[in-house]
């Protein structure tokens, strides 16, 4: 038996309260595929090694999507939920991650359908009213950071999210998203150009508009 890396606390309305040991990578030695048959044979409680695994990875393309961190957890629960219920659907078992991935990003879709439908804002206004922006739960360089996030393309955004917010390897990402390890790599290199791009025209606008107002009480 592997040695816990973390612990973490799943409940789910309707299945098992899942306490789920994240092992090494080296000592995790069921596949995915092992995982589900051994699931769809009856056996649930294995099912929470699937979602040790994927819980950050699902989290992340919830959080790049909606961009509000309560509701990516409801969403990615909800996810999971629907893999449980319909996971003798997948043709694949070795493709459980991309199959998940699809399934999260519906789940965002009708989220934010529904969401217009109850509450028609602008995507701006609805970020800043959900958003922390007390300095109490976040300083002012991190708010910078994670609003240039928020704007960048969508795939940006869930790249960077995966990789610096999820702390996910690039194999890991290219599994989920369905893509070549290079070419995750490459994604994630545009996005991180990007975000640089955005926060040095950012710090470069907020100096000259320090600098112009030293100057005028000058």
């Amino acid at each position: 038996i592997g040695r816990p890396k973390t612990l973490t606390t799943v409940e789910m309305s309707g299945f098992a309260r899942w306490t789920v040991y994240t092992l090494e990578e080296e000592d995790s030695m069921r596949t995915d595929a092992e995982i589900v048959r051994a699931t769809l044979a009856g056996n649930r409680e294995v099912f929470a090694e699937l979602v040790a695994r994927y819980y950050p990875l699902a989290y992340g393309l919830a959080l790049s999507s909606l961009r509000n961190r309560t509701d990516a957890e409801d969403v990615t629960q909800e996810s999971f939920l629907r893999v449980l219920r319909s996971l003798d659907a997948l043709k694949e078992p070795a493709r459980f991650g991309a199959w998940l991935s699809t399934i999260v990003r519906n789940q965002c879709r009708n989220w934010r359908a529904k969401e217009m439908r109850e509450e028609p804002l602008p995507d701006d206004a609805r970020i800043a009213a959900r958003e922390p922006q007390t300095s109490e739960e976040v300083n002012d360089l991190h708010e910078l950071l994670w609003n240039h996030v928020m704007a960048l393309s969508p795939d940006e955004r869930e790249v960077l999210i995966l990789y610096y917010f999820s702390n996910q390897n690039t194999r890991a990402i290219a599994g989920m998203l369905g893509l070549s390890v290079s070419a995750a790599e490459k994604r994630l290199q545009r996005a991180r150009h990007a975000l640089g791009k955005r926060m040095e025209s950012a710090l470069g606008e907020a100096i000259d508009h320090r600098r112009h107002g030293e100057d005028a009480v000058h």
